[in-house]
């Protein structure tokens, strides 16, 4: 659930909200699309970058975040940079029955940023690698449907691929719906809805758009 700005009345922020990590969608690529996000643990075997303190067989805790052109594992601890997986160059992504909740994802490219928080030049790792993951409290399913969904989209060509990532977004848009428990006065409705984006420097962000007979409304689609 996002934040929610209303003009001529103070912003709700939730608990989530206002511990912002280093994640934000500048880190997605030009024209790409924010999905959704999970707790989630990893590890890997893959050989790293000097600089980067993430072992081989350490399990991390962090966020997994999901675009519709890669996949990112956001690790808790800021010494880790964050890690990111193009789709274009993931091989598969299949459950590994370690657990219930885990997969496995094997790529051929790893796109490493935000080592310490910083704002420096991404790493780019090629070669054959893989990662490990699981979710801490979400079904497996949750990321798996919609994963494949476009991994299987990102080997198409340019154009197709596009199109029909542009119909999944819109689709996430129309069916994200206002939380009227949000609204700041007793008796206050709702008048007008609809999609909306707040746009600011370098970045929109999509959401709904509410008009009451006092306020006016935004309610970001992802809380970030």
């Amino acid at each position: 659930m996002g934040s929610i700005a209303a003009i001529g009345a103070p912003p709700f922020r939730s608990k989530a909200s206002t511990k912002r990590g280093r994640f934000n969608f500048l880190l997605l690529d030009e024209g790409e699309s924010y999905v959704d996000d999970w707790v989630a643990t990893g590890t890997h075997n893959a050989t790293c970058p000097s600089g980067d303190t993430w072992t081989t067989g350490t399990k991390l805790k962090g966020r997994l975040r999901l675009g519709s052109r890669s996949v990112i594992f956001d690790p808790d601890d800021l010494r880790v940079p964050i890690y990111k997986f193009p789709l274009g160059d993931v091989e598969s992504i299949e459950e590994n029955g370690l657990s219930d909740s885990g997969f496995t994802l094997s790529t051929t490219k790893v796109i490493q940023c935000k080592l310490h928080g910083r704002d420096a030049p991404y790493v780019v790792a090629k070669g054959a690698r893989t990662f490990c993951f699981a979710l801490v409290y979400a079904p497996l399913a949750h990321f798996m449907a919609p994963a494949r969904q476009r991994l299987a989209l990102s080997k198409l060509a340019a154009h197709e691929r596009d199109a029909a990532l542009q119909v999944l977004a819109r689709r996430m848009e129309d069916d994200f719906r206002f939380d009227t428990s949000r609204l700041v006065g007793p008796g206050e409705r709702a008048e007008w809805e609809a999609p909306a984006q707040q746009v600011a420097p370098l970045l929109s962000e999509l959401g709904r758009l509410v008009v009451t007979g006092e306020r006016v409304y935004f309610q970001p689609l992802h809380n970030l």
